[in-house]
């Protein structure tokens, strides 16, 4: 029989099972089960899908191909992805997930021959159309696109390493291109989208902004972050508490990469000055440190979680809450914090670089706790990790400007840096550091003491400028040599150079001089 006279038999019993007579509906069943036990059958399903016949018909058809049995033949392999396309096309999206070629093709893809290029460009082909497809929908569906896309992700890193070493410019380069704002142009022009992690990270993420509208939800904007960070913490805490270690860690990367990603989007945007909201951010924070403890072998999930935790304090620094559940895990000696300190440390630092002092001071005063924390239980572990350049200059900003000192932390971070001639000085490496903080840092650091001295109005910050000073001296000729004067040279240039009502009174400079040599109580 013709497929022209089949696909007529066809739509003819799909409107014959409509039919109000019961022996119709049941002539017109019989039917269809001797069409699905056909070998053709997904043949003539595939040329219905794309005629002009109705969508009821079109949709019957998908019904017999979900029953058929998925084939990876090679002969048939097209055949059945150009369904599972015609499928996606057709269907309603927020039902994709119900049919089940999308599981069966990413069956395939998980054991598919990486070197077999031409399926597997193939297969990541239309699970490509299928991501840009898909839109969000209620909140109860979320959690099953989380888990199908955390399992795609680590799919397709089978494909990456060997096409890299191919140099397949196809099937590792188009990260660029398969990115989802592009997604809308490609699907126009007719042209397959390759689905790539970048493009599966950055597609949840969009899910997760489409919670919030701001049009929508400008008088509870709140209630929806804290909807997002309520979510976050159940299904992620969840899949660590029941799920297999290699499962778990793979749902719980696809989850918090997404996440940071929307918390930086909305970053700028936050406007938030209710101290009730506090207890979300320290939520954020502990389900950062809750992946870390659980995941500590595993690099990749620990930078994950250091580099949303700094996403998290930015958006929620109006709380005014602290750093102190990390400084809690220090407290307690739980030395796996720290190998993944710098990361989180970094993201904040770089933060500090491009903001203006007077309004930063709540997010200054957390990073320098932190970092006090480090210093006093791990000094020597803490120096390689921290970037000792910049924590000393934004705790000379915060000491030495004309605002109030907060908790006296600026002068406790700096007299712990200066104060390692009484600490155990074992690695080759912290010397150098040290040497290094020394050649670079001081100088400036040695002017900022001096002009405090001179011209601050705060008499604490005077006294605490005099000394530093002291210990800069001190520790100097510790470090470098007992009959080195690098600090007074600096003290005369910097005295020489300053205005001429200064510079021409002589005793000034004797003070300063007189002042190096002051016997100072050990800082606490």
């Amino acid at each position: 029989m013709e497929n022209s006279q089949i696909i007529e038999d066809f739509a003819f019993n799909v409107e014959r099972s409509k039919s109000s007579n019961r022996n119709e509906r049941k002539e017109a069943e019989g039917w269809m089960h001797k069409f699905i036990e056909e070998e053709g059958a997904v043949g003539i399903c595939l040329q219905i899908l794309n005629s002009s016949l109705a969508n009821d018909i079109k949709l019957k058809s998908i019904e017999v191909i979900q029953i058929k049995h998925f084939v990876t033949d090679a002969e048939y392999l097209k055949l059945t992805f150009d369904t599972f396309w015609q499928i996606t096309r057709i269907f309603p999206n927020e039902n994709v997930l119900d049919s089940s070629f999308h599981t069966e093709i990413c069956k395939y893809l998980h054991t598919a021959d990486p070197e077999n290029t031409k399926n597997t460009q193939m297969c990541i082909q239309y699970i490509g159309e299928f991501v840009c497809q898909a839109k969000s929908s209620i909140n109860a569906e979320i959690e099953r696109k989380y888990r199908f896309y955390s399992s795609l992700v680590m799919d397709f890193r089978r494909y990456i390493e060997p096409a890299v070493k191919r140099n397949d410019y196809e099937l590792f380069v188009m990260s660029i291109i398969g990115l989802p704002s592009k997604c809308e142009s490609k699907k126009e022009s007719k042209s397959w989208v390759l689905c790539t992690e970048n493009m599966v990270i950055y597609r949840l993420a969009e899910f997760l902004e489409s919670f919030i509208n701001m049009d929508e939800y400008e008088n509870n904007y709140r209630a929806e972050i804290k909807s997002i960070i309520d979510f976050h913490s159940k299904i992620v805490l969840k899949e660590i508490k029941e799920s297999p270690p290699d499962d778990s860690s793979r749902f719980v990367f696809v989850s918090l990469k997404p996440l940071r990603i929307f918390m930086n989007r909305i970053i700028d945007d936050v406007d938030i000055e209710d101290d009730d909201y506090s207890a979300v951010a320290d939520q954020a924070l502990n389900l950062c440190l809750e992946v870390i403890r659980h995941f500590k072998e595993n690099e990749e999930l620990c930078n994950e979680a250091c580099n949303l935790m700094p996403q998290c304090i930015l958006c929620f620094q109006k709380f005014g809450c602290s750093f102190e559940c990390v400084c809690f895990y220090l407290k307690a000696d739980c030395k796996w914090i720290l190998e993944f300190t710098k990361a989180f440390y970094g993201q904040i630092i770089n933060f500090l670089q491009h903001k203006d002092q007077n309004n930063r001071s709540i997010l200054t005063t957390q990073l320098l706790a932190l970092s006090q924390q480090m210093l006093c239980h791990y000094y020597e572990d803490a120096l390689l990790l921290i970037d000792v350049g910049m924590l000393i200059n934004v705790a000379s900003d915060t000491l030495f400007s004309q605002n109030k000192v907060v908790d006296n932390l600026p002068s406790k971070i700096i007299r712990q840096l200066l104060n390692f001639d009484r600490l155990p000085i074992n690695r080759f490496e912290t010397k150098i550091i040290l040497n290094c903080l020394y050649k670079t840092h001081m100088k400036q650091l040695i002017k900022n003491c001096f002009e405090a001295i001179m011209f601050h109005k705060n008499k604490s910050v005077i006294e605490i400028s005099g000394e530093i000073l002291n210990m800069v001296n001190k520790n100097e000729r510790y470090f470098i040599g007992s009959n080195s004067e690098t600090t007074r040279e600096h003290i005369y240039e910097i005295w020489k150079n300053h205005s001429h009502k200064i510079s021409s009174d002589r005793s000034i400079l004797e003070d300063f001089i007189h002042l190096l040599n002051k016997p100072y109580p050990l800082p606490a």
